[in-house]
């Protein structure tokens, strides 16, 4: 649920960022590398799960949460766009 509302907000602000004559192109380069590298992740963690506890998989994704978090609060554009209640689509 978290990693959905996440994609969510994300995608929402992306399209308050990027201009309306590129949106189209962004989408479809975001969805095929999504779907290009899905694959491979699920291969990936296939495989690191036969090693790593899942609780050890949970605090690794909490930890990139925290990544983005911190990059998000980092880069100023992003830190000053309005809240997403204010953002017309």
């Amino acid at each position: 649920m978290p990693i959905g509302i996440s994609n969510v907000l994300l995608l929402s602000t992306a399209q308050k960022i990027i201009s309306i004559e590129k949106i189209g192109s962004v989408y479809i380069v975001i969805n095929s590398l999504s779907v290009a590298v899905m694959p491979v992740g699920s291969l990936f963690s296939g495989i690191i799960s036969k090693y790593i506890n899942s609780h050890l998989i949970m605090l690794i994704c909490a930890i990139i949460f925290l990544v983005v978090s911190i990059i998000w609060f980092t880069i100023k554009e992003l830190r000053t766009l309005p809240k997403t209640e204010k953002i017309n689509l």
